[in-house]
């Protein structure tokens, strides 16, 4: 998964995953509790989105925009998270 990371993004990005690890894996386990079944998908997709340290508050914020249905919709529509670029 990360040479995919490292092929879409540049070689940088390891090393900001590497310093950020500890915010990246709270953020992937986030998702991971909201019983998102695409978390390794959008993870490859939006790396840059886990190095944020606001990522729980944006995610939050998407998920009351998008309804209790949010985990449907997020699954049908994995670009949802372009708004939290």
């Amino acid at each position: 998964m990360l040479e995919n990371i490292i092929g879409t993004y540049g070689k940088d990005i390891k090393e900001d995953i590497l310093e950020n690890k500890d915010i990246v894996l709270e953020n992937y386990n986030f998702l991971q509790e909201l019983n998102i079944i695409s978390v390794d998908e959008i993870f490859q997709r939006y790396i840059t989105i886990f190095l944020d340290e606001d990522f729980k508050n944006k995610v939050n914020k998407l998920i009351s925009n998008l309804g209790e249905d949010y985990v449907e919709k997020i699954e049908e529509n994995i670009s949802i998270f372009d708004s939290l670029l």
